[in-house]
């Protein structure tokens, strides 16, 4: 279920599953999760598909549409490959209504991973974006400050040299100065006590130089710029790629757990599920009030407790030989 081409039937029950979805998001604005994230959100759908079909206990129900579509897949061999859906579909809702419905449901439900991979992609790309940026502009401005200290270097020879030989000439020029002010008469002394105040308004009206003015002053040219880019979408790309890797690891992993009897509850309807956690966990809840049961859902412990357990069990299974790769 999670890789293309392992099984043909599974590869032609989830084409007409998809080809389902996408006529209902175009009509229905409901389900136009459907027509977003490409093929990487249909690899997402296939990667927690195959989980929600194990953990809801659909896996009889999707074997016996595999087989349906295995004995009659002859009959259809020489339609187009529009017309081999569209009689497929037509076939398993005769045939086998219920269980159509029940995998259907589960498709629908695996492609809203294509909304978490969007918001996912956006805030991973946002993230590093704007750390490379940071890093590539404090690289910049490390290298341009050098860059003036070098110049600064080359150049202090010649200013150190200017002031002996001006020395004579900047004397007396002050010396001049001083003998005009005490040649003028004390009633033509202009009062110059307030403008120390003046230059203080005048201080305090210039605007401060703000952290968002000082970052702008360094530029990246056309060149710094597409640099920059492709470090980022180098990056972006990388971590995705991960991602992607670690959630099908993941699928893998799931569909391979052998969930025991215990962990194996049924809802109003007598549908069963399995659990991950307990079943007198969850009876433990119905004996409290709304609000403890509330405070006790939120409390950490009863994350490390799904830890706990998890652990315990795969353990057990890894020692008795039910489980050879985790992989």
């Amino acid at each position: 279920m999670i890789h293309p081409g392992k099984n043909e039937f599974v590869d032609h029950l989830i084409e007409l599953l998809q080809h389902r979805l996408l006529h209902k998001a175009k009509r229905n604005i409901q389900f136009a999760f459907a027509l977003t994230g490409g093929q990487e959100g249909l690899a997402m759908s296939r990667a927690s598909f195959g989980p929600l079909i194990k953990f809801t206990s659909h896996t009889d129900d999707l074997i016996a549409l595999v087989d349906e579509l295995d004995i009659v897949e002859a009959d259809f061999f020489d339609d187009t490959p529009e017309s081999k859906i569209e009689k497929r579909i037509k076939y398993l809702e005769e045939n086998r209504p219920e269980q159509f419905a029940k995998v259907e449901m589960q498709w629908i439900n695996a492609n809203k991973m294509r909304t978490w991979n969007i918001e996912k992609k956006k805030n991973l790309r946002e993230k590093v974006e704007k750390e490379e940026r940071a890093k590539f502009m404090d690289k910049k401005k490390a290298a341009d400050e050098k860059k003036e200290a070098d110049a600064a270097k080359d150049d202090a020879p010649a200013k150190d040299d200017a002031p002996a030989k001006d020395e004579p000439k900047v004397e007396a020029k002050v010396e001049a100065k001083v003998e005009a002010a005490k040649a003028e008469p004390e009633e033509e002394m202009i009062d110059t006590s307030s403008k120390p105040k003046a230059d203080e308004a005048t201080k305090e009206e210039a605007p401060a130089e703000t952290p968002e003015a000082t970052e702008n002053v360094v530029k990246l040219s056309t060149d710094e710029e597409a640099e920059l880019n492709s470090i980022i979408d180098e990056i972006y790309t990388k971590k995705m790629s991960e991602i992607y890797v670690e959630i099908v690891k993941k699928a893998e992993f799931l569909i391979k757990m052998q969930v025991p009897e215990s962990m194996v509850a049924k809802d109003e309807s007598g549908s069963e599920f399995q659990l991950l956690k307990a079943p007198s966990y969850f009876a433990a809840l119905e004996d409290i009030s709304t609000e403890q049961r509330e405070k006790l859902l939120q409390e950490d412990y009863a994350d490390s407790d799904w830890k706990v357990r998890l652990q315990q069990w795969r353990t057990n299974q890894q020692s008795q030989g039910a489980i050879k790769d985790f992989t």
